[in-house]
């Protein structure tokens, strides 16, 4: 099983920890006013507080360079299998967007906040692929099951942007 580390914290700290563990497939990315190192692994991780998610959908190859799109979604613990059914059995319109790398549906492990990250070439391929807008849709359009989604969600979601990776190398050496 594969999970999902996530460590945050300032640029330059993160900046030592990527730096300490090189050798470790780790991603820098960077929002307005903090950074993030994100992990995939089938070990443990190397954070030693991080959040913690089981990747339960994964397209593509995590990039090294790009823009992604982080999407927090509250899920009351009842509708969470339902909630997991839609995600991994919505229409797959991403593979088809221009600019789009990849993409991972993520379990919490010690919360109720599902996180879904989708990588881009760059921020003009994520705006122009119009994504929140049809993730959204395929949370809410499956009329064969009958509840309300008010009920399913534990609270707003709501989604941060990142740049990934660092953008002046020469800077940081």
């Amino acid at each position: 099983m594969v999970n999902a580390y996530i460590t945050t914290g300032t640029r330059n700290f993160m900046i030592v920890l990527l730096k300490k563990f090189a050798n470790e497939n780790l991603k820098f990315l960077l929002h307005r006013d903090h950074a993030l190192l994100y992990h995939e692994t089938d070990r443990k991780t190397v954070f030693s507080a991080p959040r913690k998610y089981e990747i339960i959908e994964k397209t593509g190859d995590f990039p090294e360079k790009g823009f992604a799109v982080f999407h927090y979604i509250p899920v009351v613990d009842d509708f969470r299998p339902v909630f997991e059914y839609r995600m991994t059995n919505r229409p797959k319109y991403l593979e088809t967007s221009p600019g789009f790398v990849a993409s991972r549906t993520l379990r919490p492990l010690q919360s109720n906040t599902y996180l879904i990250i989708t990588c881009w070439e760059n921020r003009l391929s994520y705006e122009s692929s119009k994504i929140t807008d049809k993730i959204m849709e395929s949370l809410g359009g499956e009329k064969s099951i009958e509840l309300n989604p008010a009920k399913m969600y534990a609270g707003q979601s709501y989604i941060r942007e990142y740049t990934i990776g660092i953008k002046d190398e020469a800077e940081e050496k």
